[in-house]
């Protein structure tokens, strides 16, 4: 039988924390800070400091009552807001949606679904259709989101010292 193990870290709930453990010999610290953003908002962020450059997986629970979510490592989106963006648009100037532009969708979502302003494209237009990636757009820099409420999203990454992975999402209740 093959030794299964895990090496990394795995985050179920979310407070501010600091967590150490070792991969392949070399020390790591993660610390966690949870902001609240307001308007249902919550944030958690974690600054990884490895003793050297090393891979290790990160899994993170997005939260079960989120009705959108989005992750970004050093304020560059990784996977985008699984909703569409939101709503409101005083809500999204931070990492996880500053290039929300706020323009109307040029195009209709392949799956039929409700398109909604997400993510700008180096071209300029502007679409996003609950996570998945707007017709015609088949040039490879659409992101798209893997993120489910209830369910871990993992990350496995070759992390510096210094690299920040943020979780932002937005509860269902909006509290």
């Amino acid at each position: 039988m093959d030794d299964i193990r895990f090496s990394g870290l795995a985050v179920a709930e979310y407070g501010d924390a600091v967590h150490a453990f070792v991969v392949d010999g070399v020390e790591v610290t993660v610390y966690e800070k949870t902001l609240d953003l307001g308007a249902g908002r919550k944030a958690a962020v974690f600054t990884v400091q490895p003793g050297r450059p090393i891979r290790f997986r990160m899994d993170l629970l997005v939260p079960e009552d989120a009705r959108n979510a989005c992750l970004t490592l050093n304020g560059d989106r990784l996977l985008d807001w699984f909703a569409g963006a939101p709503e409101r648009p005083d809500i999204g100037r931070d990492a996880c949606s500053e290039a929300a532009c706020g323009a109307p969708c040029e195009a209709p979502c392949e799956d039929g679904g409700e398109a909604a302003c997400g993510s700008c494209s180096p071209g300029g237009s502007c679409c996003g259709c609950g996570g998945g990636s707007p017709s015609g757009d088949d040039d490879g820099t659409a992101i798209v989101s893997t993120l489910r409420p209830g369910r871990f999203q993992s990350i496995s990454f070759r992390w510096e010292p210094g690299d920040r992975l943020r979780l932002e999402w937005i509860g269902a209740s909006g509290t």
